[in-house]
């Protein structure tokens, strides 16, 4: 070894270890983007706002499709606690026909969830549009449960003051 390569020797090593930690700190930041950031798995990459609309739309749909003639008012009250006012009103407007039917045919009606999306967010915060996928079944009062059909509902969920109402339901085709 020459006296001239010493002086060189820890420059370099000053060097190799910036640059490693150079790389070090573009790795964590790189794996703390991607741990922050990251869509979450668990609610197929829905942000929490649309997941709770999601849930709420799912949970409506059931309850708008599930009515027990012994319990009629309980379960109608359930229905319209999770729908805004507009909505409310016209499904009051339909209670005695529904409950009318129930018991003519003397059979209830319930419904088990099957598929849920967010549709689209809309260009208001508080809006989000939700496709459900519902099986609505007849049961017989001897409890025979006979599938009445598979529908497909669109919902318009509304955030009023922290809560996700539906605004509007409706049928967009059988399955």
């Amino acid at each position: 070894m020459n006296d001239s390569s010493r002086p060189d020797a820890p420059r370099r090593f000053n060097t190799a270890i910036l640059v490693l930690l150079q790389v070090v700190l573009v790795l964590a930041f790189a794996l703390a983007s991607l741990l922050i950031f990251r869509p979450n798995a668990a609610t197929g990459g829905l942000a929490a706002r649309e997941q709770a609309a999601l849930t709420a739309a799912e949970q409506v749909s059931v309850n708008l499709m599930s009515y027990r003639r012994a319990d009629f008012n309980a379960d109608f009250a359930r229905a319209v606690s999770g729908t805004t006012a507009p909505l409310t009103a016209q499904l009051q407007a339909e209670k005695q026909t529904l409950l009318g039917e129930l018991t003519q045919g003397k059979n209830d009606a319930t419904a088990n969830l099957s598929a849920g999306a967010v549709a689209k967010t809309q260009p208001t915060p508080d809006s989000i549009v939700a496709l459900v996928v519902v099986d609505a079944f007849s049961v017989s009062s001897s409890g025979t449960s006979t599938l009445v059909n598979h529908s497909r509902l669109q919902l318009t969920m509304q955030d009023v003051k922290g809560k996700w109402l539906a605004s509007n339901f409706e049928t967009i085709g059988l399955v």
